[in-house]
Parts: structure tokens; C-alpha cells; sequence
């Protein structure tokens, strides 16, 4: 389909960009993926091509104001001039778990090379496998020279070709989160003249490697007045190394997971200042399969409950598959059997059953013999008629009905489970072995290496027991591996767990829907709130400027320590009177808590006065405003006031003005309340004060905890 140059809606006062949208290499790009391996439907390939071209809209936009202008777009002149760029140029593309964001990333790249773009790198996890297979991937590729990282035998004595071929075809790298091979690359990319041309940095699952895992132990160190260390490797061959060779860049970071991201300090080089998400197309199935409240409540398919005691059988080492672990095995046979029967194309590729319980290496090892030793009971139970083994198989079949009324018969299924047996395959998956899943029967065992990532086709069954005593929302969501685009198989899919893991991720992925939304209509330049949920951690902490990060949780209440002393009479008596105008009536010595509507106590937190040069604790208005906004529709726009004399005596509140009583009373109303304390000064010790004004938040009961990095550009 050719569309011919496109203009994208402009986000900001500048002009939108025009782009080439029928360009050769997106459309011959989009040709290949149609008759690859996996061929996708025409509307499949329009909606990839109008995101690639939506996204690419918002990079050239932004590589236009804060970049260079004119050199990339439709009538870009292909060259990175001499001047530096404004600004790091950050931008966040946000997909969802196994939502075709390697796919849009191809497309990506194609659209930007028909526009001026001549350098693309594709940062990878440091992971063989992983690398490869993107490598394959982004061979559907129509133009630009393709080159492994991996593979630098085949390209490093090869510079003036490709140095030659540059400016007219474009080189496409993809290249693991590894320091040897960024250092390599980077020298590379000099030899062929990459810094003078435009260029695209995309860092896959860039909340994972890239981030400066020493950050918060050297913020530390430096405020007990320590020399700090150096960050980590891989930070600063990026940014340091990768990021100034390529001097004209844009750099985007890719995952479904943004949270460590999100909460970098704003104006920083892994913060990003732009977002735009990446909506599943048709037949996907992410948490709303799986996780809505009708699901965990129930539970209704495709949950199945175990015990939450497998979990410590298991890890004491278990010489029998536990009872959950059994039923989860019986039903995969059962669904795989009644596949083979009903749709034996699909099964003919494999089927897939994946246990998930644990890091450890002693545990997988002792799970694929528990495994072994359980199918084969099975086995030996179908050619006896009788037996547990039989018994959990019939048990098996009634749970499939209740999604597949139209299943043939149990004794057609047992027969063909029969059959299918003989292709069973116990697979370990983890640092030590890295066994292929065959054509048959499946039943695969790993850790963290089962994450990000891996893509497990025809994923039937999945056994969830993974509970770390200090979990993090990133690396479970990242577990989810049953979402994807598998509505077809939806009828036979089942996830096995304990009811909490439901919960969680239950949790997990409605604050993802939240955060999403958030995202929408954010403005990147301000704090970003992050929901948590119970023990779970949004992401890890060392990644994360300590100095920064506040969290907010239910019943806190958030103040100043630093009142502003200075207000003059005229300031502190308009105060009076517009806290007079909300409740209604005069100031008077008793306490006075009125309702109000939600915007205006925004404005009285952006606006009410305290000491913006001492150091204020929690207090950052810009921060608190973005976590009170977030409670509006839960609160459906409940908000009070509270106002009374007090009569401090020094200049710092430490311990804020609310106690007590109070506070209990405060915290029992269904909305956020800010309370407007006023002192006449002269109880102050410790330095001249004139009548001043006090503001404190205080959260009720039922707001969830978030965490929030409070740098902004105007806090």
C-alpha cells in the first residue's frame, strides 16, 4: 500500500514533520513480514505500518527541536552536522508482555531509514540466544546492511565497503549488553564514519542492563562525604561511549516494564522526556485473560489454584510431585491430547508446558526428575487402566470442559495421550542447559532465564510458584510469559498457582492499566507516579537515586519542614481570606474541616507558601499533585480542608503539625484532606518570625502506596 509522504499531529508549538511513508524499505519490509514464517494478515501489516509511522512522527519531532533541524524526514539532508544536540534525546516506547514490540521496532527502523536515519543500533540482553534470534528477526529488513554483533569476524575487516554503502543504504547492528562488544562496535562505528550521520539507538528491555546499577550506593557514599565509585560497565559504555559517538541521535528505550525508568531523575540520560505506547493488535490476551477480579475471585479459567505449601515442599526438596504439580502435569497431557485431536497442525510444532517455581539450579534439576518420574506413572497408569495417574487424567478432562464443552471423547483423548507420550521431553532451561523444546510433548523448567524476552509458542500449561521474600512488580510481570497473541489457544490454556500469586498479579496488572493510562496524557517533565503493591518493590533499588525517591503511602501525611517566616502581613492576610472564601465562614481558634472540590486543593498545594530554600522533606508540590491527581477518581473527587490556629515554637517542624487524634480523624475521610495551619510567630525561639501559614496532606486510608522520583523542572 503506498501512502506517499504523511504528516504526524504535532505534540508541540513546533510544525508536525513530514515523513515518507511509501518508502522502499518500510515497504519492502512489510512485504516480508507478510510472507514470513508467521505471515500476517493485510490489517495486521496496515496497523504496524500506521504505528511505525506514528512513532516516527514523534522521534523525527523530537530530533528536529532538540537535535538538528532539517536532517532527517522526508527532505532531510542525511547529515549530523558539527553542533551538539540541545539535550540527551530520551524517548520510551511502551508496550505490553509479548505484544509484537520486536515487530514494531523492525517496522520502526525501516520507516526511519526511507527517512534519513543511516545509523541503527539495537541494544539486546546479553543473552546468545536472545541476540540471535533478534538478529533473524530484523533480517526481514528490506535495504539497509545488516550486522551481528555477535558475529564481528564477518564485518570488522570490512569498513570501507560498508563505509562506501553508508550514506545511501544505512547499516542496521544488533548488539548485546555487553561491554566487549560495545567497545568493539564503538570503535567500528568510527572507522565508517557513523558519528556524521543520523542516527537511531534502540535499547530493548532498556530497564534491564542499561540503567547504572551503582547509582544508589554511589549517592550514598557521596553524601557521607566518600569518593564514589564508577558506575556500572554497561552505563557507561552506553552512555558515555555509545551515546557521544553517535552524536546526532535519538535514544529509545523499549519494555513493557518502564518503572525504573520512569522513576530516573528527571532531565537525566536514561530518563525519558517523550512516550509513546504500543497498543496490542487483534487476538491478543494479556491480564485481562487472566487476572481480571472474576478470575481470581472464582477462580475461574484459565486459573487453577494449589496449595501454597508446594512451594516449600519443593524447596525442601520433595522426593514426590506435589499434588498441585501433578494436576498441572495430567491437565497439559489431557489439553495436548485433545489439541493433537482437534487442531493437529498446531500441535504438530510442539506443546508446551512451563514450570516456574524457582532461580535456584538444584531445584530445577530436582523438579525435571519429580517431572520424569510423575508422566511416567502416567504412562504406566494409562497401559494398567487404573491408578492416581488415571484417576487426575479424567480429573483433568471435567476441568477442560469448562472452556471446551466440544471436546472429543475422554477415552479418544487418553488414546491420544497414549500416542503422544513417546515424544516427551523433560527440558531444563537455565545458566547450565539451554535444551530446544522438540516437536512433541514439552515440559520445560527454568528460572530468570524463562523472563524477558522468551517467547514460548503453543504455551498450554504454565505451573507458577515463584515468591521471592523481597519480590519486584517488574521482574513478575516479566514472568507472565502466558500473554501474548494467544487467543486460539485460550479454550485449553490454564496458569496453575497459589491464590496470593494471583493476587499479585491481579494487582500488578491493574496498576498497569493505570499507569498506561497516566502515560497518555503525561507530561514526562514532571514526577511520575508509580503505584506499588504490598511486598512488591516497583523495580530494584540500586538503580534508583535514593535522594529523590519518596514514597507515599495510605494515612501519611506529607509537610514541609521549613515554614516560610518571611510572609508579609498583606500575603498572610489574602491567605486568610481565601481560606475563609472555602469554608465559608471566619477563621476561628476551634478546628474547621469542610469539603472542597478537588481542583482547588491542587491549587492550594501548588500554591501555599513554605521555605523553597531549605530543604522540605516530602514537601514538592509538583510531586504531591501528581500522586493526589491519581486519587481523584478514586476518591470520585472527594477532597476537604482543615484548618486551625497553632503556636509553634522553633523554626523546623520535623515531626509535622498533625497528631494525635487528629490525625485518626484526618485519615477517616474518603478523600485526601490539606490542612492550612496559621501561627502568629511569636512563639519561635530560635529565629524572627513574622504570622505565617502551614500546609500539611494528609492521605486517607484507602490510597495505595506509590513511589514517585520528586524531581521536576520547576520543583
Amino acid at each position: 500500500m503506498s501512502t506517499g509522504p504523511v504528516g504526524i499531529a504535532k505534540l508541540a508549538t513546533a510544525p508536525a514533520p513530514v515523513l515518507r511513508g511509501d518508502g522502499a524499505c518500510l515497504n519492502g519490509t512489510l512485504q516480508a513480514l507478510g510472507a514470513g514464517p508467521k505471515p500476517m494478515s493485510g490489517a495486521a501489516l496496515d496497523k504496524i505500518r500506521q504505528d511505525a509511522l506514528a512513532l516516527l512522527g514523534r522521534v523525527v519531532q523530537t530530533y528536529e527541536a532538540e537535535v538538528a533541524p532539517g536532517e532527517v524526514g522526508a527532505d532531510g539532508s542525511v547529515c549530523a552536522s558539527p553542533q551538539p544536540p540541545t539535550k540527551p534525546c530520551t524517548g520510551l516506547l511502551y508496550g505490553r508482555i509479548q505484544s509484537g514490540k520486536t515487530v514494531a521496532m523492525i517496522a520502526l527502523v525501516a520507516a526511519a531509514i526511507d527517512n534519513g536515519f543511516r545509523v541503527v543500533v539495537v541494544l539486546t540482553s546479553d543473552n546468545v540466544t536472545l541476540v540471535d534470534q533478534t538478529t533473524k528477526r530484523f533480517a526481514a529488513l528490506e535495504g539497509p546492511i545488516p550486522l551481528d554483533a555477535l558475529n564481528p569476524s564477518a564485518w570488522s575487516s570490512d569498513h570501507k565497503h560498508i563505509g562506501k554503502h553508508l550514506a545511501q543504504a544505512g547499516v542496521v547492528f544488533v548488539c548485546s549488553k555487553n561491554k566487549t562488544r560495545l567497545d568493539a562496535l564503538i570503535t567500528f562505528l568510527e572507522k565508517i564514519g557513523a558519528p556524521e550521520f543520523p542516527a537511531l539507538i534502540l535499547d530493548d528491555e532498556a530497564d534491564q542492563a542499561t540503567l547504572d546499577a551503582n547509582l544508589a550506593r554511589n549517592v550514598r557514599k557521596q553524601t557521607k562525604g566518600e569518593v564514589p565509585g564508577d558506575p556500572t560497565a554497561i552505563y557507561t559504555a552506553v552512555v558515555d561511549g555509545l551515546r557521544k559517538t553517535l552524536r546526532h541521535h535519538v535514544f529509545l528505550q523499549v519494555t513493557a516494564t518502564p518503572y525504573a525508568l520512569l522513576l530516573q531523575s528527571v532531565g537525566t540520560e536514561l530518563r525519558p522526556s517523550f512516550t509513546r505506547l504500543l497498543e496490542p493488535g487483534d487476538g491478543y490476551t494479556g491480564g485481562e485473560y487472566f487476572f481480571e477480579s472474576h478470575h481470581v475471585d472464582g477462580p475461574e479459567p484459565p486459573l487453577v489454584f494449589v496449595d501454597p505449601n508446594e512451594s516449600v515442599e519443593l524447596a525442601q526438596g520433595s522426593s514426590d510431585a506435589p499434588d498441585g504439580l501433578r494436576r498441572a502435569i495430567a491437565y497439559f497431557l489431557v489439553a495436548a491430547g485433545a489439541q493433537a485431536l482437534t487442531d493437529p497442525a498446531t500441535a504438530r510444532s510442539g506443546q508446551n508446558f512451563l514450570c516456574h517455581t524457582s532461580q535456584l539450579r538444584q531445584q530445577h534439576r530436582n523438579l525435571e526428575e519429580l517431572i520424569r518420574t510423575y508422566v511416567d506413572r502416567v504412562s504406566d497408569d494409562i497401559d494398567a487402566g487404573s491408578g492416581d495417574g488415571l484417576n487426575k487424567l479424567h480429573t483433568a478432562f471435567d476441568e477442560l470442559k469448562r472452556t471446551f464443552p466440544s471436546v472429543p471423547s475422554v477415552d479418544s483423548v487418553i488414546t491420544e495421550i497414549r500416542r503422544r507420550l513417546v515424544t516427551r521431553k523433560v527440558i531444563v532451561v537455565n545458566s547450565e542447559a539451554d535444551a530446544e523444546p522438540g516437536r512433541g510433548l514439552n515440559l520445560i523448567i527454568g528460572g530468570n532465564i524463562l523472563g524477558r524476552g522468551v517467547t514460548i509458542d503453543n504455551l498450554i500449561v504454565t505451573y507458577y510458584l515463584r515468591q521471592p521474600k523481597v519480590g519486584q512488580m517488574d521482574t513478575m510481570l516479566q514472568h507472565a510469559r502466558m500473554y501474548g497473541y494467544r487467543s486460539p489457544l485460550m479454550h485449553l490454556t490454564r496458569v496453575f498457582l497459589p491464590p496470593q500469586l494471583a493476587v499479585r498479579f491481579h494487582e500488578i496488572h491493574r496498576i498497569e492499566q493505570r499507569l498506561r493510562r497516566q502515560l497518555a496524557a503525561a507530561d514526562l517533565g514532571k514526577p511520575i507516579v508509580i503505584e506499588r503493591t504490598g511486598s512488591l518493590r516497583p523495580t530494584r533499588n540500586a538503580v534508583l537515586d535514593p535522594t529523590y525517591i519518596d514514597a507515599f503511602d495510605a494515612e501519611d501525611q506529607v509537610y514541609p519542614i521549613h515554614p516560610d517566616l518571611t510572609l508579609k502581613r498583606s500575603e498572610y492576610e489574602a491567605i486568610a481570606g481565601r481560606i475563609e472564601a472555602l469554608i465559608g465562614d471566619s477563621l476561628s481558634t476551634e478546628p474547621q474541616l469542610v469539603p472542597i472540590e478537588f481542583d482547588v486543593m491542587l491549587e492550594l498545594v501548588e500554591t501555599f507558601p513554605y521555605n523553597r530554600k531549605e530543604l522540605s522533606s516530602s514537601w514538592v508540590p509538583a510531586a504531591i499533585g501528581r500522586v493526589l491527581e491519581r486519587q481523584r477518581d478514586r476518591c470520585k473527587g472527594r477532597a476537604y480542608l482543615y484548618t486551625r490556629r497553632m503556636n509553634r515554637r522553633r523554626s523546623m517542624l520535623t515531626t509535622g503539625a498533625v497528631s494525635g487524634k487528629e490525625l485518626e480523624r484526618l485519615r477517616n475521610q474518603d478523600g485526601p484532606v490539606f490542612a492550612a495551619f496559621r501561627d502568629d510567630g511569636k512563639q519561635i525561639a530560635d529565629r524572627p518570625a513574622n504570622e505565617f501559614w502551614y500546609p500539611t496532606v494528609v492521605f486517607d486510608r484507602q490510597m495505595p502506596s506509590v513511589i514517585v522520583n520528586v524531581t521536576s523542572d520547576d520543583a
